[in-house]
């Protein structure tokens, strides 16, 4: 994030190295991870977006994925590289809660849902038994009064927020 730093331009502010640095590399890989998610959040992306930017499932050699989705992934890939943790991820924004492994998948994890709607994320191994994650897999529970969306809407979803087509 740091090299990107530099490129980043704004008419919003007359001074934008104000805003500078926008990671603090004293801080542990988690807070360096946490800052250039929120910047991304921050800048109009929504958060599942941010989320598949710093860590993309793995695209390049995918003959199973579409189009759409490998053009998301280039393009973003132009923006920045990907977070090669390893890592299983958290996230939130009070709206969408989800999950993700980086794109090797050296870090297990394990979520449930309940039958109450809870959703239950663990990064250890044999915490419990239910929906085993793979390498960059992801786990996004929409909040929305229709119910939830299958993580093949969420894709469509986003790849319409593609810029290449």
């Amino acid at each position: 994030m740091k090299v990107r730093q530099q490129c980043i331009d704004s008419p919003l502010f007359e001074d934008i190295s104000k805003v500078y640095p926008i990671v603090d590399e004293t801080g542990s890989d988690s807070a360096m991870f946490d800052s250039s998610l929120e910047f991304l959040h921050l800048t109009g992306r929504s958060l599942p977006h941010a989320v598949m930017m710093m860590i993309p499932e793995p695209w390049e050699k995918n003959e199973l994925m579409s189009k759409e989705k490998k053009d998301f992934y280039e393009f973003n890939n132009f923006i920045m590289e990907p977070w090669d943790g390893p890592a299983a991820m958290g996230f939130s924004d009070g709206v969408v809660i989800g999950g993700v492994l980086d794109r090797n998948g050296l870090r297990p994890s394990r979520y449930y849902i309940t039958k109450d709607d809870r959703v239950i994320l663990a990064s250890e191994d044999k915490v419990f038994t239910a929906g085993d994650m793979r390498r960059g897999q992801s786990l996004i529970v929409w909040a929305l009064q229709e119910g939830k969306l299958a993580a093949r809407e969420v894709d469509k979803y986003l790849m319409g927020k593609s810029v290449i087509k």
